[in-house]
């Protein structure tokens, strides 16, 4: 069970049943951030195995992405059209708090199937940079 990045433990736990049984938000909350974190002890432990190899399907490169545009808004530069949109996307995707939820007419983003997130993107990207 790599993939543990659903939007809510309702989904998890749908996606998962024998795995999540019995699961509170506590275990769930130790649990992501330990497989978040696999891919730097994957690198960190390197070499112990160096048979092993880290599959590029578990990564979450909108974390990373994430990470990046803060990074650079913080060194003081003006985000670029693009790196709004995705910040304001990833947070209607992965809502930390419910005042993050997005409510569209179709739903709320973080529910939504993964094309309709991707075209709510597009849509926050027109709104940045209109053409």
């Amino acid at each position: 069970m790599d993939d543990l990045y659903a939007p809510s433990l309702k989904q998890l736990r749908e996606r998962f049943p024998s795995e999540t049984s019995g699961w509170n938000p506590r275990d769930l909350k130790s649990r992501i951030q330990r497989v978040k974190r696999k891919p730097a002890n994957f690198l960190k432990h390197a070499d112990r195995d160096p048979d092993n190899a880290l599959n590029p399907e578990t990564l979450k490169t909108d974390y990373l992405l994430l990470e990046a545009c803060a990074l650079y808004g913080g060194l003081g530069f003006e985000l670029t059209p693009e790196m709004w949109a995705f910040s304001r996307w990833h947070l209607a995707v992965y809502p930390r708090e419910q005042e993050d939820q997005i409510k569209t007419a179709a739903g709320f983003v973080h529910e939504l199937e993964w094309s309709a997130q991707l075209q709510f993107g597009a849509f926050l990207l027109s709104i940045k940079n209109p053409t």
